[in-house]
């Protein structure tokens, strides 16, 4: 996953508009292919200008999600007693 650092910079509204008719689209039963195709001849492109592919619209609900759950895990500390030496 790249570009993952941005993640702390909001949505633009296109985005977000994109990513409401990707939901929309497989809430309905649409496969990865058919968004693609569904976006492309309706003439949209990626936030970067790009044609839709399904391996595109995939990884844009993908960074989505790991954008939205970035922050909410809890993980336990752990404090052990080690030893560093420098040369």
């Amino acid at each position: 996953m790249t570009n993952l650092y941005l993640s702390n910079y909001p949505l633009s509204e296109y985005q977000k508009f994109l990513l409401r008719i990707i939901h929309r689209l497989r809430n309905q039963g649409y496969s990865w292919k058919r968004v693609s195709q569904y976006l492309n001849e309706s003439g949209l492109k990626s936030s970067r200008g790009k044609q839709f592919t399904p391996n595109l619209v995939s990884q844009i609900i993908k960074k989505n999600q790991i954008r939205r759950n970035r922050g909410q895990n809890n993980y336990e500390v752990e404090l052990s007693n080690f030893y560093y030496e420098f040369k």
